[in-house]
Protein backbone atom coordinates (compact mmCIF):
# COMPACT_ATOMS: atom_id res chain seq x y z
CA UNK A 1 0.00 0.00 0.00
CA UNK A 2 1.39 3.60 -0.66
CA UNK A 3 1.13 6.05 1.35
CA UNK A 4 -1.29 8.46 -0.81
CA UNK A 5 -3.83 11.09 -0.25
CA UNK A 6 -4.68 12.30 3.13
CA UNK A 7 -4.61 9.20 5.29
CA UNK A 8 -1.82 8.92 8.64
CA UNK A 9 1.18 6.36 8.96
CA UNK A 10 2.14 5.21 12.42
CA UNK A 11 4.69 3.87 14.43
CA UNK A 12 4.93 2.34 17.43
CA UNK A 13 8.65 3.83 19.10
CA UNK A 14 11.10 3.95 21.89
CA UNK A 15 12.13 7.09 22.12
CA UNK A 16 15.87 8.00 23.11
CA UNK A 17 16.25 9.62 26.52
CA UNK A 18 18.33 13.49 25.26
CA UNK A 19 21.13 12.14 27.20
CA UNK A 20 21.53 9.63 24.96
CA UNK A 21 20.58 11.59 21.84
CA UNK A 22 23.19 14.66 22.33
CA UNK A 23 25.94 11.60 22.72
CA UNK A 24 25.07 10.18 19.14
CA UNK A 25 24.86 13.72 18.11
CA UNK A 26 28.35 14.57 19.52
CA UNK A 27 29.71 11.57 17.66
CA UNK A 28 28.26 10.94 14.28
CA UNK A 29 26.17 14.28 13.64
CA UNK A 30 28.80 15.79 11.63
CA UNK A 31 29.80 12.58 9.32
CA UNK A 32 28.76 13.34 5.83
CA UNK A 33 25.55 11.62 5.05
CA UNK A 34 24.19 10.90 8.69
CA UNK A 35 20.68 11.84 9.83
CA UNK A 36 18.98 13.16 12.90
CA UNK A 37 15.13 12.27 12.08
CA UNK A 38 12.45 14.39 12.80
CA UNK A 39 10.50 12.51 15.97
CA UNK A 40 14.32 12.30 17.29
CA UNK A 41 16.64 9.06 17.45
CA UNK A 42 14.43 6.20 18.48
CA UNK A 43 13.84 2.75 18.12
CA UNK A 44 10.72 1.56 15.84
CA UNK A 45 8.94 -1.40 17.56
CA UNK A 46 6.06 -1.57 14.72
CA UNK A 47 5.65 -0.01 11.26
CA UNK A 48 5.42 2.70 9.52
CA UNK A 49 1.79 1.22 9.37
CA UNK A 50 -1.95 2.72 8.40
CA UNK A 51 -4.72 1.87 10.88
CA UNK A 52 -7.82 0.03 9.25
CA UNK A 53 -10.58 2.07 9.10
CA UNK A 54 -12.95 2.50 12.13
CA UNK A 55 -10.05 0.36 13.83
CA UNK A 56 -8.20 2.89 15.95
CA UNK A 57 -9.98 3.33 18.97
CA UNK A 58 -9.13 -0.93 18.83
CA UNK A 59 -5.98 -0.60 17.89
CA UNK A 60 -5.03 1.82 20.76
CA UNK A 61 -6.64 0.21 23.27
CA UNK A 62 -3.78 -3.34 21.99
CA UNK A 63 -1.40 -1.19 21.84
CA UNK A 64 -2.11 -0.16 25.61
CA UNK A 65 -3.15 -3.37 26.89
CA UNK A 66 -0.21 -4.66 25.65
CA UNK A 67 2.22 -2.05 27.48
CA UNK A 68 0.11 -2.63 30.89
CA UNK A 69 1.14 -6.35 30.44
CA UNK A 70 5.25 -5.35 30.09
CA UNK A 71 7.07 -4.82 32.62
CA UNK A 72 10.05 -1.55 32.26
CA UNK A 73 13.10 -2.75 30.90
CA UNK A 74 16.48 -1.55 30.74
CA UNK A 75 18.38 -2.22 27.21
CA UNK A 76 21.80 -1.41 25.96
CA UNK A 77 23.60 0.57 22.81
CA UNK A 78 26.71 -0.84 21.77
CA UNK A 79 28.78 -0.51 19.02
CA UNK A 80 27.81 0.54 15.14
CA UNK A 81 26.31 -1.76 12.33
CA UNK A 82 25.38 -1.34 8.63
CA UNK A 83 22.52 -2.84 6.10
CA UNK A 84 24.73 -2.75 3.27
CA UNK A 85 22.98 -2.08 -0.36
CA UNK A 86 25.01 -0.44 -3.33
CA UNK A 87 24.84 3.26 -2.79
CA UNK A 88 21.70 3.14 -0.52
CA UNK A 89 23.10 1.81 2.65
CA UNK A 90 22.25 2.47 6.13
CA UNK A 91 24.29 2.76 9.48
CA UNK A 92 23.00 1.88 12.83
CA UNK A 93 23.18 1.81 16.22
CA UNK A 94 23.35 -1.56 17.62
CA UNK A 95 20.59 -3.36 20.60
CA UNK A 96 23.61 -5.35 22.60
CA UNK A 97 20.93 -7.39 23.62
CA UNK A 98 17.87 -7.52 21.62
CA UNK A 99 15.82 -9.96 23.59
CA UNK A 100 13.37 -7.69 25.37
CA UNK A 101 12.57 -5.61 22.08
CA UNK A 102 12.41 -8.48 19.42
CA UNK A 103 9.44 -10.26 22.05
CA UNK A 104 7.72 -6.59 22.39
CA UNK A 105 7.94 -6.44 18.60
CA UNK A 106 6.14 -9.76 18.04
CA UNK A 107 3.52 -9.27 20.22
CA UNK A 108 2.84 -5.99 18.94
CA UNK A 109 2.54 -7.64 15.30
CA UNK A 110 0.98 -10.25 16.26
CA UNK A 111 -2.15 -8.54 18.25
CA UNK A 112 -2.60 -5.76 15.98
CA UNK A 113 -2.38 -7.97 12.57
CA UNK A 114 -6.24 -7.22 12.11
CA UNK A 115 -6.24 -3.89 12.63
CA UNK A 116 -3.44 -1.91 11.09
CA UNK A 117 -2.00 -2.83 7.52
CA UNK A 118 2.23 -2.77 7.14
CA UNK A 119 2.81 0.52 5.24
CA UNK A 120 4.38 -1.84 2.06
CA UNK A 121 5.91 -4.66 1.06
CA UNK A 122 9.57 -3.49 1.45
CA UNK A 123 8.14 -2.29 5.36
CA UNK A 124 6.50 -5.98 5.56
CA UNK A 125 9.36 -7.78 4.64
CA UNK A 126 11.64 -6.14 7.89
CA UNK A 127 8.82 -5.62 9.97
CA UNK A 128 7.51 -9.27 9.65
CA UNK A 129 10.72 -11.26 8.74
CA UNK A 130 13.76 -9.70 9.28
CA UNK A 131 12.85 -7.41 12.14
CA UNK A 132 16.28 -6.30 14.15
CA UNK A 133 15.65 -3.18 16.41
CA UNK A 134 18.13 -0.61 15.68
CA UNK A 135 18.70 3.34 16.54
CA UNK A 136 19.00 4.69 12.57
CA UNK A 137 21.97 7.01 12.24
CA UNK A 138 22.07 7.70 8.53
CA UNK A 139 20.07 6.57 5.85
CA UNK A 140 20.56 6.17 1.58
CA UNK A 141 24.20 6.64 2.15
CA UNK A 142 26.17 6.08 -1.01
CA UNK A 143 29.11 3.46 -0.44
CA UNK A 144 31.86 6.63 -0.48
CA UNK A 145 29.90 8.24 2.12
CA UNK A 146 29.58 4.86 3.96
CA UNK A 147 33.42 4.29 3.93
CA UNK A 148 34.23 7.67 4.88
CA UNK A 149 31.82 7.30 7.78
CA UNK A 150 33.52 4.22 8.58
CA UNK A 151 36.92 5.61 8.91
CA UNK A 152 35.98 8.75 11.02
CA UNK A 153 33.55 7.05 13.17
CA UNK A 154 36.50 4.44 14.68
CA UNK A 155 37.22 6.97 16.97
CA UNK A 156 33.79 7.05 18.75
CA UNK A 157 32.50 4.06 21.17
CA UNK A 158 28.71 4.00 22.02
CA UNK A 159 28.21 2.49 24.96
CA UNK A 160 24.73 3.65 26.78
CA UNK A 161 22.30 2.34 29.08
CA UNK A 162 18.62 3.30 29.07
CA UNK A 163 15.34 2.31 31.03
CA UNK A 164 12.50 1.85 29.07
CA UNK A 165 9.36 2.77 30.84
CA UNK A 166 7.01 3.47 28.07
CA UNK A 167 6.01 3.34 24.48
CA UNK A 168 5.35 6.65 22.29
CA UNK A 169 2.64 6.48 19.41
CA UNK A 170 4.20 8.57 16.09
CA UNK A 171 1.78 10.33 13.42
CA UNK A 172 2.49 11.32 9.70
CA UNK A 173 0.41 13.04 7.38
CA UNK A 174 1.50 13.08 3.70
CA UNK A 175 4.41 15.67 3.04
CA UNK A 176 4.13 16.52 7.02
CA UNK A 177 6.38 15.94 9.91
CA UNK A 178 6.53 13.02 12.39
CA UNK A 179 4.43 14.26 15.65
CA UNK A 180 4.12 12.50 18.49
CA UNK A 181 0.19 11.50 19.44
CA UNK A 182 0.06 9.05 22.24
CA UNK A 183 2.63 7.64 24.99
CA UNK A 184 1.45 4.20 26.76
CA UNK A 185 3.27 3.72 29.94
CA UNK A 186 4.45 -0.05 30.74
CA UNK A 187 3.25 -1.88 33.37
CA UNK A 188 0.31 0.17 34.40
CA UNK A 189 -3.12 -1.41 35.12
CA UNK A 190 -5.04 1.63 34.73
CA UNK A 191 -5.60 4.79 32.46
CA UNK A 192 -6.20 5.77 28.77
CA UNK A 193 -3.39 6.61 26.37
CA UNK A 194 -1.71 9.85 27.18
CA UNK A 195 -2.13 12.31 24.30
CA UNK A 196 1.24 14.13 23.27
CA UNK A 197 2.14 16.66 20.86
CA UNK A 198 5.18 18.54 20.60
CA UNK A 199 5.71 21.86 18.74
CA UNK A 200 6.39 22.00 15.45
CA UNK A 201 10.01 23.24 16.26
CA UNK A 202 10.76 19.91 18.09
CA UNK A 203 8.10 17.20 16.27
Amino acid sequence: MDHTGERPRYAVIVRLPRAVEVHIEDAYLSMLGTTRPNMGYHITLLGPFYICDHCKAAALERVRAICQDTEPFSLRLQGLGTFAEQNNNVVYVRIADPTRLATLHNTLLNETERLVTIQNARFREWTAERYMPHVTVGLGMTDSELSEFLRGSARFEIDATLAVSRLWLVEQYPNGPWRYVAEFPLGQSTGEPEPYWETSDNA
